[in-house]
């Protein structure tokens, strides 16, 4: 079985593929438009979303768990053929959010057992932007960053 950590950001990147005009948000991006690096606004497909991992923090230990803390940044592209690039970004923005939530569970092992239950996990919006430039004419962009918390087991990572 994966990381906590993996499952968790595994999970997160699954919400945002559900991200389409069929299941009733603004943008159609799909899983096959989620990626785990950024790259030039450019070359990427549109719209496409960015999931990025930043340090893993380790605040506290109960018994025999550490509560992690976990920066996720979400970034985002798309082109736009309006006359207004602004509310077409916060539509983007605000699909993300939807998506992404404020907490889900996910399939975990219990250390020093062999069953599988779940862990939640706790998801917290520390800052958006969203940026549209004459650098990069036509493209909206921005980026919501994130703290995921978690508990993961002290000897295992793999379970909690």
């Amino acid at each position: 079985m994966s990381s906590i950590r993996k499952s968790a950001v595994d999970k997160i990147a699954d919400n945002l593929g559900l991200i389409t005009t069929a299941n009733g948000y603004n943008f159609d991006v799909g899983s096959e438009r989620i990626y785990r690096q950024a790259d030039s606004p450019e070359l990427m497909p549109t719209p496409s979303i960015i999931v990025m991992q930043g340090p893993e923090t380790i605040e506290n230990e109960y018994s025999d768990l550490y509560e992690c803390g976990l920066e996720i940044i979400v970034g985002f592209v798309d082109n736009y053929n309006g006359i207004d690039p602004e509310g077409e970004a916060n539509l983007f923005l605000a699909d993300i959010q939807k998506a992404i939530g404020q907490q889900f569970t996910i399939a975990a092992t219990r250390y020093g057992q062999s069953d599988v239950g779940t862990t939640t996990i706790q998801i917290k919006e520390e800052e958006n932007a969203i940026m549209i430039s004459n650098s990069i004419p036509g493209y909206i962009i921005g980026q919501i960053s994130y703290e995921m918390r978690y508990r993961r087991h002290i000897l295992d990572p793999n379970r909690c």
